[in-house]
Order: structure tokens, then C-alpha cells, then sequence
């Protein structure tokens, strides 16, 4: 019963704060899927117990390899090696691949196709599930199972792609943590476009167990302020949260389409000033040149000869462009005759030329095996026309000279022929052009003179069109008028804008309360466990809702986004952890309690600064039971003096993790 009265005050109170009717907040509500969730989020643990994975390497270290680290609980866990590069940071890839169904780009395509089956064993709240992929030339595939020491494992999921296992992690951890898909809207490119509603699941909620080498953003991953603070405020566990992101992106959306359809609407109304003054002129010119056509009778007979000529005049045109057509085909094949005989004259001229040379070679040799030409050869090839290399016969000098006199009369002639012909198509291309050009003429004179007597007959005939065309315009007059119309076209937009701007406002102050009250205590930690991570200068910490920390730095006023990359890391880390240190004293907040850090120790941090950070994470782990630290780093001093041998993955020397 107090639930049903405290959704119909949220309800009464949005219908109060807008001052409509409730059957339209009603209707608002419902058409944009508006729900309110009053739900305060209660904390789940995840862990991590195993994660292990196999393949072949392919490059310079090319091998097979598999890796493997198990009996991981809460507490502190590090991958460490003596030198770099040598697959830290790939492993927490590979976990981080592992939990969102999704590589992240710092996976690298490459190591990631190395892999050829990989499994992470994790619990939540204790109850054990497992991650198990394969993968091979056609992709990615595996399942999603829970354990069981007693029965079969339970298959949860089963995935066949990279978009199925996407989809299978972010549905069954959505779940799992009570979390809602988060929306934003991206505005238009321009001021013609309203823009699109972007939607988070599960891969960029995630980004909150994962701390690289990126540190723009507070919380998360994404470089999107309205993300950040969402993520923020869903992992502390606020009510409303969901309810508060619809809100505010419809919100966003609407104000959008209702800035285009302003913009729109403004430049219809010019359109419509612009049209009102054109017909109010062309209306001015009609009644005018009405006021001047006299009634006299009109001259039917010489209309009908100046048609009947112009008719004439258009078909004589229209022959002579079949003539002309016809013309230039002929024309155009003279001139293809008139060069292939051309050519043929060129290359009979050549070919003889060439053969007279050959006669007059003397061969010595055969060009074919360098043997020598005997005289008694040479002298069978003068008296009998025997040839002096191969033997064949050969033809007399002077009856292929004969021949070739009568081939080259009979070419020229044909040159000669074919060249006339070219010049008489020409002139009578040219001439029927001419003539065109003359009964164009014919037919535009026939054309005037047509529509001068048309004129001259349809006075009358003018005057009544005159008188329908002003009807015409004086009713398109009305319907330009300076319209307040179109605007109501835009009042069904802004009546829902505003029930969704009251239903915001209403939202909001019900968790700033409760929002406020969680930051002050996170601040204090910030600062608390900043402190505690070497940054002894601080001395006050405030995390605002739009998740900008504020920072008194040496006495100085200064920003999260002003800190050094060392700095910004351990500020990260320590606003996660003061998050989750946060709700589960309270008992809400919504973040799983498992963190990946990645290579603490490469930002600018001298190894005091590590030592602190290290010894600080050690400290927390131990105060918070359900916190779980996996990071990766180069060896040091300070790691191996807080972490214990057990919780760590060393690989030695110049050896690889795997």
C-alpha cells in the first residue's frame, strides 16, 4: 500500500509541478516508456578464482604457450615481471575480454588470435560460474555455465560469434548486478538534425572494473562527461537512476526536435511572407492588364493560315534533319572509306620499298644455323630463281614489278574515288545544313506570326483567363495569411517537453538528497585514501554529481583534470575504492567489488609513491572483505615486500608471463 501511494504522489507531483491534465502526463509517460524505479541498489560481489588460456604465438617468439593463475580470492593480486613487455597487461586484456563478451582496442588483434581456448572461473556472492571460449578460423564460440562440485554444470549461455557472446555477457551481468541499459543523446551535425539516443549496456558499464592508462575520466572509460556521471551515480547505488537517465535523455531528445521544428517552422513562415508577396504582385499584374484588354472581335482566318504555315514550316524542318541525318551517316562512312584507302596506299608503298631492300641483300650464311652459302647456290638462285637459303622457288623480279605498277594504279584510283566522294557528302552535309538553318528561321517568323493573330483572336478569351487566374490567386491569398497555425502544429511537442522537464525535476530531488548526503562521505574517503596513497598535499577532496573532483592541493585550489598522469591514477583509484568502501557500509551501491589496474607503476611515480600506493591497496584489501585488486606492473621493492609470494604472478628475468 505505501508503495502504490508513493508511485502516485511521484505521479501527482509531476501533474502538479506541470499544471496538465494527468491523462496527458499519463499518456507522455507511457509514449516515451518513462518507469519509475525507486529501487535503492544493494551491493553483489564478484571475484575472480581462475583464469587460464592457451594457444600458439606466431612472430619472432613463436610457440605454443598456456598460462594459468588459480586460487584467486579477495584481496590483493598482482602480475608482475622484471621487464616490460613481456604480457602483463595482455592477461588483463584477456580477463577483461573475458568478463564483457568484448575485447577492448588495447587487446591487440594479433595476441588476441594467438588464443586459441581460454576460461575464467569467478563468483558472485559466492556462487560460482564459468567463462569457457574457443576459438579457430570461423570465430569465437564457448558457453557460459554455473559450477556445481556436486551436479553437472548449468549452462547458462551458449555463443557462436563475437556478437553472441557479447550479447550473452551483457544480458547474464546486466542481471546479475541489477543494472539498466544507460542512454544518452548525441545531438545532429547541424541545426536541421534532432540526433540519435546512444545506448550503454554491459562493455561500457564494465568500464568501472578497469583502470589502463587512460585516466581522462573519473569513473569508467569513455571519454563522455553525461556517461561518467551516470556511471557514477548508478554504481553508488541511487534510486531513481534509471528513471533519472530515461528522463533526461528524452528530455535532451525532445528539446532537440522541438529546436529543429522551430527552426523549420520560422523558415515555413518566411517561406509563406515570401510567397504572400509574390502573389499579391502577380494578383497586381493580372488586374491590371485586365483593366487594358478592349472586346474587340478576333481575326479567326489569319489565324488559321499563320497555323496551317506553321504547321508546314515544322514538318519541311523535320524532313530536312532526316535528310541532314542521313547526310552525315554518309559522310561520316565516306570518310572511313577514304582513310582505309589511304592506308592501304601508305602500307602497299612501304611493303615495297622493304622488299626492294631484301632483294638486294646478299646472304652469306644461314640466319638460322650460321652455314655458310656455297657459290654454286648463289648461282642456281640468279639462273634458276631457286632461293640460295632454303631453296624454294622464287618469282621474276620484273613480273612482280609488273604486278605492283597495277596494284599501285589500281589503289590511287581508289584514293582518288574515295576522296571525291568525301568532298561531294561534305557539300551536301553543308548544303543541307544550310537549308536547316533556313527553315528554323521559317519556323520561328511562322511561330510569331501565329501568336499574333493568337492575340489578336483570344482578347476575349484572355480577358476570362485573366478573371480565373485572380480568382485563383485571392483564394491562395487567404491561405497565406500571417498564420498563428503553425504553431499549434508545434504545441503537442512542447506540451510533452514539458511534462517530461517536471517529471525530471521531480525526479531529481528526490535522490539529490541521498545523493549529496553519499558524496560528502566518498569525498571524505577520497581525500582519506588519496592520503594514504602518497598524496600527503591534499587537503580536502569533493566529488561533485557532475563527477568532478575538486582539489585543495598544497594550499591551492586545483582539479582532478590538473593532476599529473601519476597523480590522476591514484586519485582514480582511490574514488572507486571509496565508492565501494561507501556502500558496503551502507549496504548499497551497485559496483562488484573487482578492480584491474594496469601498470601502476609506469606514471611518473617515483618508488616511494609506489611503495605507498601498494601498501595502501594492501591495507584496503584486508579492511574491505569483498574487495578484489588484480594489477599489473614491473617488479619492485614495494610490491614484493605488500604483496604476498602466493598473490603474485612473477615472471623472472627476461622470461614472459606466457
Amino acid at each position: 500500500m505505501a508503495s502504490s501511494k508513493k508511485n502516485t504522489d511521484w505521479f501527482k507531483s509531476i501533474v502538479d509541478r506541470s499544471k496538465l491534465p494527468p491523462e496527458l502526463v499519463e499518456a507522455t509517460l507511457l509514449k516515451y516508456n518513462i518507469r519509475q524505479n525507486p529501487t535503492i541498489g544493494r551491493p553483489r560481489h564478484l571475484s575472480i578464482n581462475r583464469i587460464q588460456f592457451s594457444g600458439k604465438k606466431r612472430g619472432k617468439y613463436s610457440g605454443e604457450f598456456e598460462f594459468e593463475f588459480r586460487d584467486l580470492e579477495t584481496g590483493l593480486w598482482g602480475l608482475i615481471s622484471d621487464r616490460n613487455l613481456k604480457g602483463k597487461t595482455s592477461v588483463l586484456e584477456i580477463i577483461r575480454w573475458l568478463l564483457r563478451g568484448k575485447p577492448s582496442d588495447k587487446l591487440q588483434k594479433g595476441v588476441r588470435d594467438w588464443i586459441a581456448e581460454a576460461n575464467l572461473d569467478f563468483e558472485i556472492d559466492k556462487t560460482p560460474y564459468s567463462i569457457q571460449l574457443n576459438q579457430g578460423s570461423e570465430g569465437v564460440s564457448g558457453r557460459l555455465v554455473k559450477r556445481s562440485n556436486r551436479t553437472e554444470s548449468l549452462e547458462i549461455g551458449r555463443f557462436t560469434s563475437e556478437e553472441e557472446f557479447r550479447a550473452c555477457m551483457s544480458d547474464f551481468m546486466m542481471r546479475e548486478f541489477s543494472l539498466d541499459v544507460v542512454s544518452e543523446w548525441r545531438k545532429g551535425k547541424s541545426e536541421y538534425e534532432e540526433g540519435s539516443a546512444v545506448l550503454h549496456d554491459w562493455p561500457a558499464l564494465s568500464g568501472v572494473l578497469f583502470i589502463s592508462t587512460n585516466y581522462n575520466a573519473i569513473f569508467g572509460d569513455a571519454e563522455i562527461s553525461s556517461l561518467n556521471n551516470r556511471l557514477m551515480r548508478m554504481y553508488l547505488g541511487l534510486p531513481w537512476i534509471s528513471t533519472h537517465v530515461a528522463l533526461t535523455t528524452v528530455g535532451k531528445q525532445l528539446s532537440a526536435r522541438n529546436q529543429v521544428q522551430s527552426h523549420q517552422s520560422e523558415i515555413e513562415k518566411m517561406r509563406r511572407q515570401r510567397r504572400r508577396a509574390e502573389v499579391e504582385s502577380q494578383l497586381n499584374l493580372y488586374r491590371s492588364e485586365l483593366k487594358q484588354i478592349p472586346s474587340d472581335e478576333k481575326v479567326l482566318e489569319a489565324l488559321q493560315e499563320a497555323t496551317k504555315a506553321h504547321r508546314q514550316a515544322l514538318s519541311s524542318l523535320r524532313e530536312k534533319e532526316n535528310e541532314l541525318s542521313a547526310a552525315k551517316q554518309e559522310h561520316s562512312l565516306a570518310r572511313q572509306m577514304y582513310k582505309e584507302d589511304q592506308k592501304e596506299h601508305k602500307d602497299f608503298l612501304e611493303a615495297k620499298a622493304a622488299n626492294a631492300i631484301f632483294k638486294r641483300l646478299e646472304p652469306t650464311c644461314c640466319p638460322h644455323c650460321q652455314a655458310s652459302i656455297t657459290k654454286e647456290r648463289l648461282l642456281r638462285e640468279r639462273e634458276e630463281h631457286s632461293c640460295s637459303v632454303c631453296g624454294e622457288s622464287i618469282l621474276d623480279s620484273e613480273m612482280l614489278d609488273e604486278d605492283a605498277e597495277f596494284l599501285m594504279s589500281e589503289l590511287e584510283d581508289r584514293v582518288k574515288a574515295s576522296k571525291e566522294m568525301l568532298e561531294q557528302t561534305k557539300a551536301l552535309v553543308n548544303n543541307s545544313e544550310s537549308q536547316m538553318r533556313r527553315l528554323v528561321n521559317q519556323v520561328s517568323t511562322c511561330e510569331t506570326e501565329r501568336k499574333h493573330w493568337e492575340n489578336q483572336f483570344g482578347r476575349f478569351e484572355k480577358h476570362n483567363a485573366l478573371e480565373r487566374n485572380i480568382f485563383g490567386l485571392e483564394v491562395l491569398l487567404n491561405e497565406y495569411q500571417e498564420v498563428s497555425e503553425i504553431d499549434e502544429q508545434d504545441s503537442n511537442l512542447k506540451l510533452e517537453l514539458n511534462v517530461i522537464k517536471a517529471a525530471l525535476k521531480e525526479t531529481t530531488d528526490r535522490l539529490t538528497t541521498l545523493q549529496q548526503d553519499l558524496l560528502e562521505i566518498v569525498s571524505t574517503k577520497i581525500k582519506e585514501y588519496a592520503i594514504c596513497f602518497g598524496m600527503e598535499s591534499i587537503t580536502s577532496a569533493t566529488l561533485t554529481s557532475n563527477t568532478s573532483l575538486k582539489l585543495i592541493k598544497d594550499g591551492r585550489e586545483t582539479s582532478y583534470s590538473k593532476c599529473t598522469d601519476g597523480e590522476k591514477l591514484r586519485l582514480k583509484v582511490a574514488s572507486i575504492i571509496a565508492i565501494l568502501s561507501v556502500s558496503e557500509k551502507k549496504g548499497i551501491g551497485r559496483h562488484p567489488g573487482l578492480l584491474l589496474i594496469d601498470s601502476p607503476k609506469g606514471e611518473e611515480m617515483v618508488e616511494n609513491d609506489v611503495d605507498k600506493l601498494i601498501s595502501g591497496l594492501s591495507e584496503l584489501a584486508k579492511d574491505l572483505p569483498h574487495l578484489q585488486i588484480i594489477f599489473a606492473a614491473t617488479s619492485s621493492e614495494s610490491i614484493l615486500r605488500y604483496v604476498d609470494e602466493s598473490h603474485l604472478k612473477h615472471a623472472k628475468g627476461d622470461n614472459f608471463l606466457w
